[in-house]
């Protein structure tokens, strides 16, 4: 993987989240060449490079079905990445192979690019149930519906104390503390549907 030279489009327009982005994968050793854009238009679509995987800021796929459409087309292995900085309409998200919160650790982040490059078929659903227990996204999913610990239990039929466990777990692998943190990831790895709790 050292030696593979992967090209990367970053779609992003705020130049402080694109660095950080370009930062943490030269700290993770890829080789790669970033092409950078502020959207998703004429200049990308003429592109006439290899894409390994595009990393794009979701609000950037708003209202932008066809120009993504082309895209696909002309790079059908290209993976498509996102970092969610908050919380987006459920069928933004869909348009992407994996989201990441900005929760995410660097580790998570950097296994999980490494995957699809070693593993271009490898899918998100299959990453997080690898990556969280069943038992450990039932709690996580009650958690984002804003249960309290004592809740989970009783609707779980197991003890506050198993319930704490679980959390901590929780918290342990995605690196993420906070019910707002746990939500943008529940969502970003399509464990849960925001549509689901809108109704």
């Amino acid at each position: 993987m050292a030696n593979k030279k992967i090209n990367i489009v970053i779609i992003e327009p705020s130049s402080i989240i694109r660095e950080g982005i370009l930062s943490l994968l030269k700290k993770s050793g890829f080789y790669f060449e970033a092409f950078l854009f502020d959207e998703i238009d004429k200049p990308l679509i003429n592109l006439n490079t290899k894409i390994d995987f595009f990393i794009v800021a979701p609000i950037k796929v708003y209202n932008k079905e066809e120009d993504i459409k082309i895209l696909k087309r002309k790079f059908p292995s290209s993976i498509w990445l996102s970092f969610a900085t908050t919380i987006f309409e459920s069928n933004l998200l869909t348009t992407f192979d994996k989201v990441f919160s900005i929760y995410d650790s660097h580790e998570t982040i950097s296994n999980t690019i490494s995957d699809f490059i070693l593993n271009e078929n490898q899918t998100t659903k299959n990453f997080v149930q690898e990556f969280l227990s069943s038992r450990e996204i039932d709690v996580l999913k009650l958690v984002v519906a804003g249960l309290s610990n004592k809740e989970i239990a009783e609707k779980l039929f197991i003890s506050t104390h198993t319930v704490i466990s679980h959390r901590k777990n929780i918290s342990k692998k995605t690196g993420i503390k906070s019910q707002s943190g746990l939500t943008i990831y529940a969502i970003a790895n399509k464990i849960v549907n925001l549509d689901d709790y809108s109704k």
